[in-house]
């Protein structure tokens, strides 16, 4: 299995993949018209791996952020990143993970930053596996 850019193609089996993400439906509507925004930024990444059948078993998106502090260099923000869970424990994150992080040194972006939900305490010792430090930073959400 190898990371491939998201197509329009798969956006209906990608819903199904975030509904697992977030727990609740998501509008495939928002999500087609969100999307085609999406295809046309060149500072947007969103990948997947597909199996033989085109189903996404697992995504990541990253986008790339323009910084005017210190040299100026750039950041990635990953978000909605998820494998199935059907297929988790196969390396399927490790590929996603290497991929972003492709993209962001080509991007020459100086780090990539996230964040995850308290509760995704597995995903967080998956994070710290592949290199992701929890103790550097402490992230902050508010809902509008």
């Amino acid at each position: 299995m190898k990371v491939e850019k998201i197509q329009e193609i798969h956006l209906p089996n990608l819903a199904k993949l975030y509904q697992e993400l977030v727990d609740k439906p998501v509008n495939i509507h928002n999500l087609n018209r969100v999307f085609r925004k999406i295809e046309q930024d060149a500072n947007y990444y969103l990948l997947g791996i597909l199996s033989e059948t085109g189903e996404v078993l697992g995504t990541i998106m990253g986008i790339v952020c323009y910084d005017l502090v210190s040299e100026c260099q750039p950041f990635l923000v990953m978000e909605n990143m998820i494998v199935t869970k059907e297929h988790q424990g196969e390396g399927l994150g490790k590929l996603l993970i290497t991929a972003i992080e492709k993209i962001a040194k080509e991007r020459e972006c100086i780090f990539i930053q996230f964040c995850s939900s308290m509760f995704r305490t597995t995903a967080h010792s998956f994070y710290n596996a592949v290199g992701y430090s929890d103790g550097t930073v402490k992230g902050y959400r508010k809902y509008l």
